[in-house]
C-alpha cells in the first residue's frame, strides 16, 4: 500500500488543494464503548501501514488493564500503539497532556512515512487533537478556556478540574454546543485533569500530569463554592441574572436551575476576563489541523447493549475484581480520578461492602450503557464524522474496512 506523505502532496499542488484540512493525513476511528473499535483499528493499521494512537482517557493509566479493555502486547500483531500506559493511577492526567503527547506521537508516525490512526471513544480527546483546542495556560494552570459542563464523560472507553475531589456533574468541552450535557462518569475528570485525594495538578511541571500540590485548584474551588453559596442564599435566579450581565449568550443557553453550569460560566469570566460563549465560538471556528477522515463505528442499540453485557461478563471472568483489589492494595483510593472509571468505581463499592459482587456487575453494565448513549450524543455533534453502522455491513469488519480503504484512496490518502 502506497502512503501519501506531506512531501507527496506538496509536489502535487492540485491534489493538495483538493484535500481537506492540513496536508498531513490522519484516520480517526471513534464510537461507543464495546462496538469493536480495537479490532477494526488494528485491521486498518495493518492494511495501510499505520500506527494506533489511543484516544481512551482511561487506557493512559498503568495497572488498569482488564476494566479498560486495554489491548495486550501479544494482541497488537506488530502494530505500534501509542498513548497507552503513560501515567500511574495516582497521577492526574489532563487533556492538555493528552493533546501534547498525541501530537508528538502523530508527528513521529508521519516522520516514519506511516499513517496515524486515532482510535477510541473519548470524544473530547479526539477533538483536542483535531481542532487544536486552545487550553491557554493548561488545565492545571487555569480553567483552560473550557466549558466543563459540555464534555461527555467516561469509563473504560471514554472521555478523560484542577480541584480536589470529584464533582458529581463534571463535563467539559471546548467549542461544543451547550445542549450536549451529560453527568459525570468514568473519565470526564481525567479529560480535564481533575485532582484527587492522592494528588492535584501541580501547575508547574508542564507535562500536564499532576502529582502533588497545586494552588490554583484550591482557589478555583473556593470561587466556585462562593458562587454556589450565593445561589443558595439569594436564589438561582439571582445568580443567573449575574451571568446574564456578563455573558448573555451563555445565560440563554443555561437554565437558571442548572446552578453548577451557571456558576462555572461566571467563574470562567472572572478568571479569564471574557465570556465562555465567545471562547467556544472561536474554538468551533478553528480549521482542522490534519487532513482527516473521521469515522464513527456504531450498531443497533440492542446489539450494542448485548456487546456491553458480554464484555462486562468477560471482564469479570478475566479477574477484574482482583485487578481492582490489587489497585486498592497499591494505595489507590475511591476519590482518585482513575478510580472513577467504569468497572472500578462499582467494584470499590463492592470491596467496601456496599453491594454484592453480582450487584456490582449489574451496575457496571447499566452505567456502561448510559455512557455509550452519551458517547453517541457527543459524536452525533461532529459534523464531519462519517457513520458506519455495522449492520449495514452485515456485521462484517472486512466490509467496513473495504469502505474505509476506498474512501482513503478517493481522498488521496493512500494509493
Amino acid at each position: 500500500m502506497v502512503i501519501k506523505t506531506a512531501n507527496d502532496t506538496k509536489e502535487n499542488p492540485t491534489e493538495n488543494s483538493q484535500r481537506k484540512g492540513g496536508s498531513l493525513p490522519l484516520l480517526v476511528l471513534a464510537g461507543p464503548t464495546a462496538v469493536g473499535k480495537t479490532a477494526l483499528g488494528l485491521a486498518l493499521a495493518k492494511a495501510v501501514g499505520g500506527e494506533i494512537v489511543s484516544a481512551d482517557s482511561m487506557q493512559v493509566y498503568r495497572h488498569m488493564d482488564i476494566g479498560t479493555a486495554k489491548i495486550r502486547p501479544d494482541e497488537m500483531e506488530g502494530v505500534p500503539h501509542h498513548l497507552i500506559d503513560v501515567a500511574d493511577p495516582w497521577d492526574t492526567f489532563d487533556v492538555t497532556a493528552y493533546q501534547r503527547l498525541a501530537r508528538e506521537a502523530i508527528r513521529g508516525i508521519h516522520s516514519r512515512g506511516r499513517i496515524p490512526i486515532l482510535t477510541g471513544g473519548t470524544g473530547f480527546y479526539i477533538q483536542a487533537v483535531l481542532r487544536g483546542v486552545d487550553f491557554g495556560g493548561g488545565i492545571c494552570a487555569s480553567t483552560g478556556g473550557i466549558d466543563r459542563e459540555v464534555i461527555p464523560d467516561a469509563g473504560a472507553d471514554i472521555v478523560h478540574e484542577c480541584s480536589s475531589g470529584v464533582d458529581d456533574r463534571l463535563n467539559g468541552g471546548s467549542g461544543i454546543d451547550s445542549a450536549a450535557i451529560s453527568p459525570f462518569d468514568s473519565d470526564a475528570a481525567a479529560v480535564l485533569g481533575m485532582g484527587s485525594a492522592a494528588g492535584t495538578c501541580d501547575g508547574g511541571g508542564g507535562d500536564g500530569i499532576g502529582r502533588r500540590g497545586g494552588q490554583h485548584g484550591a482557589s478555583t474551588q473556593r470561587l466556585r463554592d462562593t458562587l454556589l453559596e450565593e445561589a443558595a442564599a439569594r436564589g438561582n435566579a439571582a445568580l443567573h441574572a449575574r451571568l446574564r450581565e456578563i455573558d448573555p449568550a451563555s445565560a440563554d443557553a443555561i437554565h437558571p436551575n442548572n446552578v453548577r453550569r451557571v456558576a462555572r460560566a461566571i467563574e470562567f469570566f472572572m478568571e479569564n476576563g471574557s465570556p465562555i460563549s465567545v471562547h467556544n465560538a472561536a474554538e468551533r471556528a478553528k480549521p482542522p489541523v490534519y487532513d482527516t477522515l473521521y469515522y464513527v463505528l456504531t450498531c443497533g442499540r440492542k446489539s450494542l447493549y448485548e456487546r456491553i453485557d458480554r464484555r462486562v461478563d468477560a471482564m469479570m471472568a478475566q479477574g477484574l475484581p482482583d485487578e481492582v483489589r490489587g489497585l486498592r492494595d497499591m494505595g489507590c483510593g475511591r476519590g482518585m480520578t482513575s478510580m472513577q472509571a467504569l468497572g472500578y468505581k462499582e467494584l470499590f463499592a463492592w470491596l467496601d461492602g456496599e453491594c454484592t459482587l453480582e450487584d456490582a456487575a449489574g451496575r457496571i453494565k447499566t452505567d456502561t450503557r448510559h455512557y455509550a448513549k452519551r458517547q453517541l450524543t457527543w459524536f452525533g455533534r461532529e459534523k464531519d464524522a462519517i457513520w458506519l453502522d455495522r449492520e449495514d455491513f452485515r456485521g462484517d469488519d472486512g466490509r467496513v474496512l473495504e469502505r474505509i480503504l476506498d474512501d482513503a484512496k478517493s481522498n488521496g490518502m493512500i494509493a
